[in-house]
C-alpha cells in the first residue's frame, strides 16, 4: 500500500512541496521512508532535489540525484525487468486529485531517453519539469 502511495506521486515531487500540488500530510508520511533510504543510499540530499526543482531550465547533471531518481523507481517496483521504467503502471496508481495535473505533464514524456535507468529518468524528471514547471515535484 505505501508503495501505491509513493508512486502515486513520482515522480519525482517533492516531499517539501515547492509545487502548486498540494500533498495530503498521509502521502508525505507515507513517501518519507522511501525517500530517506533513497537519499541515504544514493548520497543526495534534500538541498539538491530543491535546487533541482526550484533551478529554471535544465540544470547541471547530478549523479548522486540521479541516482536517487532510480532509487525511488525501484523502491516502488516500477522497473521492468529489462531495467526500464514502467510507465503505465505508474500512471494506474495516481490518485484522482493528482491524475489530470500528472497525465498533462507526462503527455510529451512517454518515450525515455538514456542509456541507463538514472539517464532515462533524469531526462523524464527534465520532461516533466519543463512541461509544467509550476506543478512538478519529486519524492
Amino acid at each position: 500500500m505505501v508503495k501505491f502511495l509513493v508512486f502515486t506521486v513520482l515522480l519525482s515531487f517533492s516531499v517539501t512541496s515547492f509545487a502548486a500540488v498540494t500533498l495530503s500530510p498521509e502521502f508525505l508520511k507515507a513517501v518519507r521512508p522511501i525517500r530517506d533510504t533513497c537519499l541515504k543510499k544514493s548520497g543526495s540530499s534534500d538541498a539538491a532535489i530543491e535546487k533541482f526543482i526550484t533551478s529554471k531550465g535544465p540544470g547541471a547533471e547530478d549523479a548522486k540525484l540521479k541516482s536517487y531518481m532510480g532509487c525511488v523507481i525501484t523502491e516502488l517496483n516500477l522497473v521492468d525487468a529489462n531495467g526500464d521504467v514502467m510507465l503505465e503502471q505508474l500512471f494506474q496508481m495516481l490518485p484522482a486529485e493528482l491524475k489530470d495535473v500528472i497525465m498533462g505533464m507526462a503527455k510529451d514524456c512517454m518515450v525515455l531517453q538514456g542509456a541507463t535507468l538514472n539517464d532515462k529518468l533524469w531526462w523524464l524528471h527534465q520532461c516533466w519539469k519543463k512541461a509544467d514547471p509550476a506543478n512538478y515535484f519529486m519524492l
